[in-house]
């Protein structure tokens, strides 16, 4: 829809650039009566070539306010995609409901730690989750680092810790 904006602006624009263009008058050709009276040829407006310039002139401005709109609401549907894909990805906060990142170890809204719970919700398997943060898993203990951990989502939430302060 932006693309056919944008391209109706163009066509527009260059339609009212013709128009503004377009010559309007007409030389009339000189006459003779004899006896001493004569007319001389002059320049007139013609009503019938003003007339397709005004033409040319409205429809240029109906061409430029039509790409106008259809630019205008292609870069909204566009940006509306944009956020509705990234809001996907989002999981909701138990506290205050608002939606933070599935990475998020203490929400940015009310500064509360996340649950174990929303952490879990990240939508990965546990063993994508142990590679990514070189977690591994031995004597029914979960090690990050030289710490060991009961459950997956403390490691995890310890690792993503580092790594951002890293």
């Amino acid at each position: 829809m932006k693309t056919i904006g944008i391209a109706l602006l163009v066509v527009g624009c260059i339609l009212g650039i013709y128009a503004f263009q377009m010559e309007t008058t007409v030389t009339t050709e000189g006459k003779d009566f004899g006896y001493g009276i004569s007319i001389p040829s002059m320049t007139v407006n013609n009503l019938g070539l003003m007339e397709d310039r005004r033409n040319k002139l409205m429809i240029a401005g109906v061409l430029v306010l039509v790409g106008a709109i259809f630019t205008a609401f292609g870069s909204k549907t566009e940006r509306d995609e944009a956020s509705n894909e990234a809001s996907s990805k989002l999981v909701k906060c138990t506290y205050c409901a608002e939606m933070i990142q599935p990475e998020a170890i203490v929400c940015r809204f009310c500064g509360k730690d996340v649950p174990e719970k929303v952490i879990e919700a990240v939508p990965s398997e546990p063993e994508s989750l142990m590679e990514k943060y070189g977690i591994t898993f031995e004597a029914d203990k979960y090690i990050y680092d030289i710490y060991k951990y009961d459950s997956l989502t403390d490691a995890v939430k310890y690792a993503q810790l580092m790594k951002r302060f890293s």
